[in-house]
């Protein structure tokens, strides 16, 4: 354990206050609703289903017609209405802001999910799909450029019948049943605990967010290695060994961020926002070794979200970290 004060200053992460929303701005998100209901009918000839509230940032499917009749094949849509989501603009579009507690969520969504922003004024709504290459992620969140381009009209019916392809879904699936497999073997086969977590990492391409009072060096080091290919957020103690703050300091930044909790208490890793593993002991390579620690894989989609929502309830009060190259209790070599 660090013996020494902490090598760092905390500064208490910013939360905003959500207010009500006003009368006024319940009947433009209706409005937006309803316009979308008639333009997804009357322009494209697809069905248009509101979903309940309870379904977190998704508020409507749309399904594809061919034929005249449903395919079955679905797309999600997140509806915002009114000027005040028009007012940042670049030259190609509307940027769009949000949080990482919905884009985990989407990201691990069987659907595709699609951002619409919907201009009360001169009744047009605007388009982007949610994916890793449109996405551009920061410090603070992440950003969706909404093309001017992408009205809703008939011209979108071909470019949103690629969008909710089968393809999709087949690779949700593929991924949950691979998933499924690894934490079935993981429950009955102790010895190979390690190395079926480096095959869950392996699947692991969108996300991947844990939890532990303690960590180590080595299983620091691969979650730094597995920020090159996804982000990885990281909340840990405040009582570390050395070499770890030494390591946090190098190696934390945008593909990596970590915050630290003061009484932290959960253990737990999501993988993809589908796959959900929670243990008893610290995340260290000392801890697999012992079959007496009990750790569970579960895939399981309202445990998953159960824990992100614990997980990012827990993000957003934690304190980050400013390494301060002049405090005396910073390791050295």
């Amino acid at each position: 354990m660090n013996n020494g004060k902490l090598p760092f200053r905390i500064e208490q992460a910013v939360t905003s206050e959500i207010g009500m929303k006003s009368g006024q701005t319940e009947a433009v998100s209706e409005a937006g609703i309803g316009w979308l209901r008639f333009a997804v009918a009357d322009r494209l000839g697809w069905i248009f289903r509101e979903q309940a509230t309870q379904d977190k940032g998704v508020d409507a499917h749309v399904e594809e017609i061919a034929n005249g009749k449903p395919t079955g094949r679905l797309i999600g849509m997140q509806i915002k209405s009114g000027v005040s989501w028009m007012k940042e603009k670049s030259e190609k579009g509307f940027t769009f802001r949000g949080d990482f507690e919905h884009l985990a969520y989407w990201r691990g969504h069987s659907l595709p999910i699609m951002v619409v922003v919907f201009d009360p004024q001169s009744q047009e709504a605007y388009w982007q799909i949610v994916s890793e290459g449109n996405v551009r992620e920061n410090k603070k969140g992440w950003s969706l450029t909404v093309p001017f381009e992408n009205r809703i009209s008939a011209d979108v019916i071909p470019i949103w019948s690629e969008i909710c392809s089968p393809m999709s879904r087949k690779d949700y699936i593929r991924k949950k049943r691979k998933f499924s497999e690894i934490a079935s073997l993981f429950q009955t086969v102790s010895d190979r605990r390690q190395t079926l977590l480096y095959e869950a990492l392996h699947q692991t391409t969108h996300s991947l967010f844990v939890s532990t009072p303690f960590i180590d060096e080595s299983t620091l080091s691969v979650l730094d290695f597995m920020s090159v290919k996804c982000p990885v957020r990281l909340i840990v103690g405040p009582e570390q060994r050395k070499a770890v703050w030494r390591l946090i300091e190098s190696r934390a930044g945008k593909g990596l961020e970590v915050r630290v909790c003061p009484s932290l208490h959960l253990k737990q890793v999501i993988f993809d926002s589908l796959l959900l593993m929670a243990g008893s002991a610290n995340l260290t390579s000392v801890s697999w070794h012992y079959p007496t620690e009990l750790f569970s894989l579960i895939v399981e989609e309202a445990a998953s979200q159960n824990a992100l929502n614990r997980f990012f309830d827990l993000w957003s009060g934690c304190l980050d970290l400013v390494f301060d190259p002049l405090n005396a209790a910073l390791p050295r070599s």
